[in-house]
């Protein structure tokens, strides 16, 4: 669930992957997406072709010029080199072999050549060459979740995800060494260097890794976002965030940004985001949600004060301190969405991510709408929080669009018996249909469930003679 930077300007379009995905009825927990992270040692200066007049004059066709690292630690880091066709599946002469007792998952799905990946030399690159992936398989390869097709071919871009047999068995994430050469601010090179591929994060624009300052070795995360022409709306989430400091918020130390790229350096958060924590540990114990909550609304508080906008709260973008929740601060992240509104103004672009998309924004998007939208998506985390699984989820009679629109949800079944009825007072308020008639974000702070310890309700025991 996280990590920044790389060829950026095509990448950035692939990271808009939904972790969050579920098709599960409602009264299924949500299963475990599996956590995209890459251990491998290399960096940008690692990685890099060093020329030296003792190098044979062969170097170019040994020289790697992509990598391919893997989402599981059954695959292993792969260069890419040469103009040869390289080829990927289990038949002992690919240049990749999936081996049966290493790979876990799906290998009988995967063809003894399943699909190559090369270059071709063309003048329209800015690099000199475009990169390919041809598919050869019977049970399909997949970049970024689309199907290439058998027998076809499609570019490879710097930051595209290959998946085998199904879209989301994800095996590798290329990276593209010349490209990403080309695109890195000077300024942010001088200062930073990306320390390995550990995807910390996806999601909006671009992903976000880890970078070290090399001059205090501040460990510090970077988001790497696409410049469209102008990098002046880019550059807008690094502007907002750097307008405001809360212990709840997600700190810009540097915005950096040349013709193709804008790169935003924040702190680094090392407890991973809250879905990936409720994935692992499931549900938060009533007390410990609602002191971390209380924070969390606080933090929301100084947002709006200062007329802002999120429109995109979820899990993913909350990010935790800490593993452990007795040492944990809740922060928001990801304002890649947000807008400065004045105290009675409306925005009138619908964004965000639909299980948690108020039902203004879905049924009204051009009558616009308020800050509000936090409250009813905040209230999409609480629900999340205290029981493991989203309130809204598509099921075979109703679509995810109609459970909001209708505000149709459990509180009753499973955990919700053992949740107290100020708990349970407050999801309802929050995740109100009629946003008028919606909790305000003064009065969720001021709301009986923070203001005594709560304890769940009673079971009724029948007593017989």
């Amino acid at each position: 669930f996280f990590v920044n930077l790389f060829s950026i300007h095509k990448i950035l379009r692939m990271s808009n992957v939904n972790l969050n995905e579920s098709t599960s009825s409602s009264s299924e927990p949500l299963s475990h997406s599996e956590k995209s992270t890459f251990s491998s040692s290399y960096s940008i200066a690692s990685t890099l072709p060093v020329t030296s007049s003792e190098e044979c004059t062969s170097q170019e066709e040994t020289s790697a010029w992509g990598i391919l690292f893997p989402f599981k630690p059954c695959y292993t880091t792969f260069e890419l080199t040469g103009d040869k066709k390289i080829s990927f599946g289990r038949h002992p002469k690919c240049s990749y072999i999936f081996i049966d007792g290493v790979v876990t998952d799906y290998f009988l799905h995967i063809s003894k050549k399943h699909f190559n990946i090369y270059k071709e030399y063309d003048s329209r690159s800015e690099i000199g060459y475009i990169v390919y992936l041809e598919d050869h398989s019977f049970c399909g390869t997949y970049i970024n979740k689309d199907l290439v097709g058998k027998e076809k071919k499609r570019v490879l871009s710097s930051g595209d995800i290959i998946s085998l047999a199904i879209p989301n068995n994800r095996i590798f994430f290329y990276y593209d060494i010349a490209l990403e050469k080309e695109n890195l601010p000077k300024a942010f090179s001088i200062k930073y260097i990306i320390n390995s591929f550990v995807i910390l994060g996806e999601g909006g624009y671009g992903v976000v890794k880890q970078a070290t300052n090399k001059k205090t070795q501040e460990i510090v995360a970077v988001k790497i976002l696409k410049s469209c022409g102008s990098n002046k709306d880019l550059a807008y989430e690094g502007t907002i965030i750097n307008s405001i400091k809360h212990p709840g918020i997600v700190e810009v130390k540097d915005i950096y940004e040349n013709d193709k790229i804008v790169i935003i350096v924040m702190e680094y958060v090392a407890g991973g985001d809250l879905l990936a924590y409720i994935l692992d540990q499931g549900p938060i114990p009533e007390l410990k949600c609602k002191s971390l909550f209380l924070k969390l609304l606080e933090a929301l508080q100084h947002l709006h004060d200062n007329n802002i906008v999120h429109r995109d709260i979820k899990p993913e973008n909350i990010l935790l301190t800490s593993k452990d929740l007795n040492n944990c601060i809740l922060k928001i992240t990801d304002f890649g969405l947000s807008r400065f509104v004045s105290d009675q103004s409306y925005m009138h672009t619908a964004v965000g991510t639909i299980n948690y998309c108020a039902p203004e924004l879905i049924n009204n998007i051009y009558s616009g709408y308020t800050s509000a939208v936090d409250i009813w998506s905040i209230g999409c985390v609480l629900y999340i929080m205290l029981c493991a699984k989203p309130p809204f989820q598509k099921n075979a009679n109703q679509t995810i669009d109609y459970q909001i629109m209708k505000g149709i949800y459990d509180l009753s079944d499973g955990i919700w018996k053992n949740i107290s009825d100020d708990g349970k007072d407050l999801v309802k308020r929050m995740l109100t249909v009629n946003s008028k008639n919606r909790i305000s974000l003064k009065d969720s702070i001021c709301h009986p469930w923070f203001q005594k310890n709560n304890k769940p309700p009673l079971k009724k025991v029948k007593f017989t003679n």
